[in-house]
Protein backbone atom coordinates (compact mmCIF):
# COMPACT_ATOMS: atom_id res chain seq x y z
CA UNK A 1 0.00 0.00 0.00
CA UNK A 2 1.38 3.55 -0.99
CA UNK A 3 1.87 5.81 1.28
CA UNK A 4 -0.23 8.72 1.39
CA UNK A 5 0.33 12.56 2.48
CA UNK A 6 -2.53 12.33 4.65
CA UNK A 7 -1.37 8.65 5.79
CA UNK A 8 2.22 10.18 6.73
CA UNK A 9 0.49 12.89 9.05
CA UNK A 10 -1.60 10.87 10.54
CA UNK A 11 1.15 8.50 12.05
CA UNK A 12 2.95 10.47 14.01
CA UNK A 13 -0.76 11.75 15.99
CA UNK A 14 -1.77 8.04 16.03
CA UNK A 15 1.53 7.04 17.89
CA UNK A 16 1.13 10.30 20.35
CA UNK A 17 -2.22 8.40 21.26
CA UNK A 18 0.03 5.62 23.15
CA UNK A 19 1.86 8.18 24.62
CA UNK A 20 1.18 9.75 28.31
CA UNK A 21 0.68 13.45 28.43
CA UNK A 22 3.33 15.38 29.56
CA UNK A 23 2.43 15.92 32.85
CA UNK A 24 1.30 12.69 33.43
CA UNK A 25 5.00 11.59 34.02
CA UNK A 26 6.18 11.26 37.45
CA UNK A 27 9.48 12.87 37.01
CA UNK A 28 11.53 15.68 38.77
CA UNK A 29 10.99 19.31 37.44
CA UNK A 30 14.48 19.98 37.05
CA UNK A 31 15.07 17.38 34.68
CA UNK A 32 11.32 17.84 32.78
CA UNK A 33 12.82 21.74 32.10
CA UNK A 34 16.11 20.28 30.50
CA UNK A 35 14.25 18.10 28.08
CA UNK A 36 11.92 21.24 27.29
CA UNK A 37 14.99 23.43 26.94
CA UNK A 38 16.47 20.60 24.51
CA UNK A 39 12.89 20.72 22.58
CA UNK A 40 13.14 24.50 22.68
CA UNK A 41 16.70 23.87 20.85
CA UNK A 42 15.18 21.30 18.61
CA UNK A 43 12.30 24.10 17.36
CA UNK A 44 15.42 27.18 17.06
CA UNK A 45 17.43 24.55 14.96
CA UNK A 46 14.63 23.79 12.79
CA UNK A 47 13.79 27.26 12.11
CA UNK A 48 17.57 28.14 11.32
CA UNK A 49 17.67 24.95 9.01
CA UNK A 50 14.87 26.35 7.26
CA UNK A 51 15.89 29.49 6.73
CA UNK A 52 19.44 28.37 6.08
CA UNK A 53 18.01 25.95 3.02
CA UNK A 54 15.83 28.93 1.46
CA UNK A 55 18.52 31.12 2.14
CA UNK A 56 20.84 32.54 -0.95
CA UNK A 57 24.49 31.33 -1.35
CA UNK A 58 25.89 34.76 0.15
CA UNK A 59 23.69 34.39 3.26
CA UNK A 60 24.76 30.71 3.88
CA UNK A 61 28.55 32.05 3.83
CA UNK A 62 27.79 34.90 5.94
CA UNK A 63 26.02 32.94 8.44
CA UNK A 64 28.47 29.71 8.41
CA UNK A 65 30.16 29.96 11.54
CA UNK A 66 26.14 30.10 12.99
CA UNK A 67 25.56 26.53 11.17
CA UNK A 68 28.73 25.00 12.16
CA UNK A 69 27.57 25.73 15.62
CA UNK A 70 23.77 24.81 15.32
CA UNK A 71 24.96 22.07 13.56
CA UNK A 72 27.53 20.63 16.47
CA UNK A 73 25.51 21.72 18.99
CA UNK A 74 22.36 19.25 18.17
CA UNK A 75 24.93 16.66 17.44
CA UNK A 76 26.18 17.17 21.06
CA UNK A 77 22.39 17.16 22.41
CA UNK A 78 21.98 14.08 20.84
CA UNK A 79 24.43 12.22 21.85
CA UNK A 80 23.62 13.41 25.46
CA UNK A 81 20.09 12.13 25.40
CA UNK A 82 21.44 8.57 23.35
CA UNK A 83 23.97 8.05 26.29
CA UNK A 84 20.92 8.71 29.12
CA UNK A 85 18.97 6.05 26.92
CA UNK A 86 21.75 3.68 27.15
CA UNK A 87 21.91 4.54 31.19
CA UNK A 88 18.18 3.11 31.30
CA UNK A 89 18.85 1.25 34.69
CA UNK A 90 19.88 5.28 36.20
CA UNK A 91 16.38 6.02 35.04
CA UNK A 92 13.04 5.95 36.48
CA UNK A 93 10.42 4.78 34.18
CA UNK A 94 9.13 7.50 33.88
CA UNK A 95 12.37 9.59 33.24
CA UNK A 96 12.87 6.99 30.27
CA UNK A 97 9.74 7.01 28.86
CA UNK A 98 10.00 11.11 28.74
CA UNK A 99 13.27 11.12 27.04
CA UNK A 100 11.63 8.71 24.51
CA UNK A 101 8.22 11.05 24.13
CA UNK A 102 10.86 14.05 23.92
CA UNK A 103 13.12 12.05 21.32
CA UNK A 104 9.41 11.26 18.84
CA UNK A 105 8.65 14.63 18.73
CA UNK A 106 12.06 16.62 18.25
CA UNK A 107 12.68 13.36 15.25
CA UNK A 108 9.52 14.45 13.97
CA UNK A 109 9.62 18.32 13.75
CA UNK A 110 13.54 17.32 12.31
CA UNK A 111 11.98 15.09 9.84
CA UNK A 112 8.83 18.37 8.69
CA UNK A 113 11.89 20.50 8.86
CA UNK A 114 14.10 18.47 6.58
CA UNK A 115 11.30 18.09 4.48
CA UNK A 116 9.93 21.50 4.21
CA UNK A 117 13.39 22.70 3.50
CA UNK A 118 13.89 20.22 0.48
CA UNK A 119 11.18 20.88 -1.27
CA UNK A 120 10.93 24.56 -0.53
CA UNK A 121 7.24 24.41 0.63
CA UNK A 122 5.60 25.52 3.71
CA UNK A 123 4.28 22.29 5.49
CA UNK A 124 3.58 23.55 8.37
CA UNK A 125 0.47 24.54 8.26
Amino acid sequence: MAETKETSEKAPEEISNFLKDDEDYDIDDEFRDAMNLYEDFVDEYCEFMLTWMNADQNWQLNNMEKYVKYTQAITDCQEAINEALERKDKLTKDEYEYIVLVQTRTAQKLLNAATEGLNGEDQSN
